[in-house]
């Protein structure tokens, strides 16, 4: 049913015509015609001995034609966001309306909250589901094809035709009118709708913007208790029945509650929420069955966006009835390399179908906050017209000397240059706009430095530091330094070929403090293979040619991000093996963002593991290695960063309610 006005937005409903080719298969299946063969199907596909992949393929064909998808459009009102779009995909034995609750939609209606939250987002039927065209269960309606179909309506949001056959299609809607295509997409999977989100972003990592995986994690424990817990029957005998050809079946009431509820019957939900589940319940496609193995193991270089999996806390059809510790990040961080952020949440007494539970309104507030998304978009911005604008410029470079002499009060960090007996000396890996380094060098003027920096042409920010006879400044892009680096050959293929250059640093010249404050500036305009992995490039060059050249025994200070990141926590267990370190959060300029510093004094350049450029080459650390020798230093040296975060974000603007 067409819910036009919300108290948050408008919706329109309307079907698109999608033209869309994509391989097929037959599959050696069982025919399902009646409810023993449904019931015989399920025991099939549950059989230890059934394959499940390309092996169960008695002929590979291709599927091609125009398919009528039912869409759902809602867009905030005019005071909303509205500029991002979220593409929101449902799973098997729903249709659409598991976003859409019209039971108590102020709790289980994500689009409200979606709405509410500022965001439009498109749902729609999948195919063989709901108003959209219902085909061949065996032969037509497979995974492949109706990943090609949530393609084609990503490639229509992003052109604006999606938006122009709001505009056009139906009842003329006011808000519909004009609407500008959106400036990010989001896509947001629950179940098999997940399986199809994680292989879009894996295979079309560049037509989306962020994803969020719900009721979907790659483990030995997805679908293991089988297909026989659904109580299939055959959907056109089922009550109410559904006009459905071959090939459906369909969960009795008691499948309903195996597969998608879960938690404390007392609390998790109520019997009117099972009843509402059971009669939006859809039937399924045994060949989508057949052919999920399609979407899974895929490898996303491509996605550079973040992504959040949330899971529900009992998910009986994703974890076995428990989720807690199941998620293994360094897993998904190999799947997406590339990825921005990952994120694992898990929202408590919950089942598979999370908005059909008591706490899914919960789960909807932690999947989306527009006014935090707006205030680190603004500090982002005012982060990149630093170099533009002269008196922002100025107050970055006083905030960077303030930064330095609060963390050297802190820590003592600059001590290290009294300390020592002939003129001390500084190498600063990224100097502008000159903050950090003027105030080390005023700890001791008989200081000498070296310091590079991107030159304000490349996107660099303007150097404010005075000129100083006591400082060698050096304007290029440092990721360039092939051969301080150690790469002797470059491929004539290569993209940056041309760009790479010479040696700067002489070989065993050594410093006393070196200053790794650099970070990936968007007004740097650089090749697009970069784009995905600069921040680590840009990270790692820092530290490996700052311990090339640092003295044993001396000082190096390090700008990181996000503490809990697995990257990071690598990093810190490596410099605990050959180094002192202490971490730093300056709590007025950086409470509220993921930024802090690592101090590492006493570092001994002769051990082995402080060759950061076998590093670069090596595989990733083990989490349990990591976790034994260095969880218990983590959580010690952690703990007062993430305090000082959390009241910081406690007491922000954007989460006050």
């Amino acid at each position: 049913m067409d819910h036009p006005e919300r108290n948050h937005g408008t919706c329109k409903q309307f079907g698109i015509p999608v033209y869309a080719t994509a391989s097929s298969a037959i599959y050696e299946i069982p025919t399902v015609n009646t409810d023993i063969e449904a019931a015989a199907w399920a025991i099939y596909d549950a059989t230890r001995t059934t394959p499940h992949d390309s092996s169960n393929i008695t002929k590979n064909t291709t599927t091609s034609g125009t398919f009528n998808i039912h869409v759902q459009l809602c867009i905030p009102n005019p005071s909303g966001t509205g500029n991002t779009l979220q593409i929101a995909t449902h799973g098997a034995h729903f249709d659409s309306r598991y976003w859409d609750s019209a039971y108590q939609p102020e709790n289980h209606s994500y689009v409200d909250a979606a709405l509410a939250a500022g965001y439009s987002i498109l749902t729609y039927d999948r195919l063989g589901t709901g108003q959209s065209d219902i085909l061949d269960a065996y032969t037509v309606v497979q995974a492949p094809l109706e990943l090609e179909i949530m393609r084609q309506l990503t490639l229509m949001a992003r052109n604006g035709t999606l938006y122009s056959l709001a505009s056009t299609s139906g009842p003329a809607h006011l808000p519909f009118q004009a609407l500008s295509k959106p400036s990010k997409i989001v896509h947001v999977g629950h179940s098999f709708g997940s399986f199809l989100t994680s292989a879009f972003i894996t295979n079309y990592g560049t037509l989306t913007d962020g994803a969020i995986i719900t009721g979907y994690l790659l483990t030995k424990y997805l679908a293991s208790a089988g297909s026989t817990s659904w109580a299939v029957e055959y959907p056109g005998s089922s009550c109410p029945p559904f006009d459905r050809p071959s090939g459906y079946v369909v969960c009795k009431k008691v499948g309903i509650q195996n597969l998608f509820f879960g938690g404390n019957t007392s609390t998790a939900y109520t019997p009117a929420l099972l009843d509402y589940g059971n009669s939006i319940k859809q039937p399924a496609p045994i060949g989508e069955i057949a052919s999920a193995f399609w979407l899974l193991g895929n490898y996303g270089p491509s996605f550079t966006g973040p992504v959040q999996y949330f899971l529900s806390e009992f998910d009986f059809y994703v974890c076995r009835g428990d989720c807690k510790g199941l998620a293994d990040v360094t897993q998904l961080a190999q799947t997406f390399p590339n990825a921005s952020a990952i994120e694992v949440a898990i929202q408590p007494n919950t089942g598979h179908a999370l908005s059909l539970h008591n706490n899914a309104s919960a789960g909807f507030e932690g999947w989306a906050n527009p006014a935090g998304d707006e205030f680190f978009r603004l500090q982002r911005q005012t982060a990149d017209q630093a170099r533009e604008n002269t008196e922002t410029a100025g107050a970055f470079y006083r905030m960077m000397r303030n930064i330095a002499q609060d963390l050297h009060w802190a820590n003592g960090v600059f001590d290290v240059l009294t300390s020592s007996a002939e003129k001390p000396t500084i190498l600063d890996l990224c100097m502008a706009p000159g903050g950090f380094l003027e105030t080390a060098m005023r700890h001791d003027s008989r200081s000498r430095a070296t310091a590079f920096s991107l030159a304000t042409a490349q996107g660099g920010h303007e150097i404010f530091l005075s000129q100083n006879p006591k400082v060698k400044v050096k304007l290029m892009d440092i990721t360039m330094l092939a051969a301080d680096m150690g790469v002797t050959s470059i491929p004539d293929t290569h993209p940056d070929r041309a760009n790479f250059l010479p040696r700067e640093l002489p070989p065993g010249e050594l410093v006393d403090l070196v200053i790794c404050d650099g970070q990936v500036l968007r007004t740097h305009a650089r090749a697009e293979y970069r784009e995905g992995r600069e921040a680590t490039r840009l990270m790692l060059t820092q530290l490996a040619l700052g311990l090339e050249h640092l003295t044993p025994g001396g000082a190096m200070v390090g700008l990181l991000h996000k503490f809990e990141a697995w990257n990071t926590v690598c990093l810190l267990g490596k410099f605990d093996q050959f180094a002192s370190i202490k971490l730093f959060k300056h709590a007025k300029c950086h409470a509220k963002r993921s930024s802090l510093y690592m101090i590492a004094t006493q570092v001994d350049t002769r051990c082995q593991q402080a060759d950061f450029k076998e590093a670069i080459r090596a595989s990733e650390a083990d989490v349990q290695s990591i976790l034994t020798e260095f969880g218990a230093r983590l959580t010690e040296i952690g703990r007062p960063i993430f305090d000082i975060q959390a009241k910081a974000l406690e007491k922000a603007s954007f989460n006050r309610r």
